[in-house]
């Protein structure tokens, strides 16, 4: 937790932050090195910011790794958060994690400071509700799924006119079953096989089930939940201290219009 002094020299309440052991080891043992990031408003008696970071467990449920509260969310504590972030989960090869975010204020700067080696992608339901308050209609929504879920880039221009122009090869794909790998990219993006991939494998009279990733084993599940998270004690047991309370954030006023009560 972190402080800062205010006008009459008590400390008051800045940061905090928390990573429950439990939490890191069972991401770092069991989950896919995917970490999506979001924030919200505090609107209970004391406000701030919660900032979460949080991944998907073997079961595409999600996982919770870290999260923090900070006084308002800029491109200072989304920097803080995410130099947080890196060391609880002790990143050195930036190149094998990816992350997942929308545009929020500061955010996206942020991670090109702080994690600027990772893959980093936006979240498409975010950008969908910025997008649809000026392109209404559910024709447009549905195109933009689809553009979103090619898995490769030739996929976004050819797709159609390769359908129109020889059906036979729009259909086709290369599969390398000892390379777990297809050329539609899907097999290889998300660690279970694709259409294409399934008739190889029904070909060599293999199970498919034997070709999905690890990460969606049961033992993957089982190292991700395995660590123990224990319960703490009521306040009433809390030992004593000697150090001045903090002070609690000063009310900061929310952007947009104030509600009126009723």
């Amino acid at each position: 937790m972190t402080t800062t002094e205010n006008n009459e020299g008590d400390d008051e309440f800045q940061r905090f932050h928390l990573c429950l052991d439990g939490c890191k080891r069972g991401f770092l043992q069991g989950c896919r090195y995917v970490v999506g990031l979001d924030g919200c408003h505090l609107k209970g008696c004391h406000k701030g910011v919660l900032l979460t970071a949080v991944g998907i467990d073997p079961n595409d449920h999600l996982f919770l790794i870290v999260y923090a509260i900070v006084e308002t969310e800029n491109k200072n504590s989304w920097k803080w958060f995410g130099e947080e972030l890196k060391c609880d989960l002790e990143i050195i090869d930036e190149s094998i994690w990816a992350f997942i975010t929308d545009k929020q204020k500061g955010l996206v700067q942020a991670i090109q400071d702080v994690l600027s080696g990772v893959e980093h992608r936006m979240c498409l339901r975010h950008m969908y509700n910025n997008f649809k308050k000026q392109h209404l209609g559910l024709a447009l929504k549905e195109r933009i799924w689809v553009v979103a879920r090619a898995s490769y880039r030739d996929r976004f221009a050819g797709l159609e006119s390769l359908k129109e122009f020889d059906k036979g090869a729009y259909n086709w794909y290369t599969v390398d079953l000892i390379s777990r790998c297809c050329s539609c990219r899907k097999w290889d993006l998300n660690g279970i096989p694709c259409a294409h991939a399934i008739v190889a494998i029904c070909d060599t009279g293999e199970e498919s089930e034997k070709f999905v990733h690890d990460y969606y084993s049961k033992e993957a599940y089982m190292r991700a939940y395995e660590p123990m998270i224990n319960p703490m004690n009521a306040e009433q047991m809390w030992k004593n201290s000697d150090m001045l309370p903090v002070l609690p954030l000063e009310n900061i006023k929310l952007p947009g219009r104030p509600r009126k009560a009723r």
